[in-house]
């Protein structure tokens, strides 16, 4: 049992990094809802961007979703 345990820990990693690759790859953008708005100005949009980390790459955000989800963060659902 807890040789399973501990192949299971590696197998959840790999998975949610695949999930997540998919996800962050995948066409379109968390922000294109918005962009038929007018008062949705390139100035706010980036500044959300920046906010929810999404101007920087897949590696750092994949590392700081794992740290809040260890705690207990599931993150933002868009």
């Amino acid at each position: 049992m807890i040789r399973r345990v501990l192949i299971s820990i590696p197998l959840l990693l790999v998975i949610s990094m695949l999930i997540f690759g998919i996800l962050a790859l995948a066409p379109g953008d968390p922000l294109s809802e918005f962009a038929s708005n007018p008062s949705f100005t390139d100035a706010l949009r980036q500044n959300i961007r920046r906010t929810f980390g999404l101007d920087q790459p897949i590696p750092v955000r994949y590392a700081k979703w794992l740290a809040g989800f260890m705690h207990g963060d599931m993150g933002y659902s868009f």
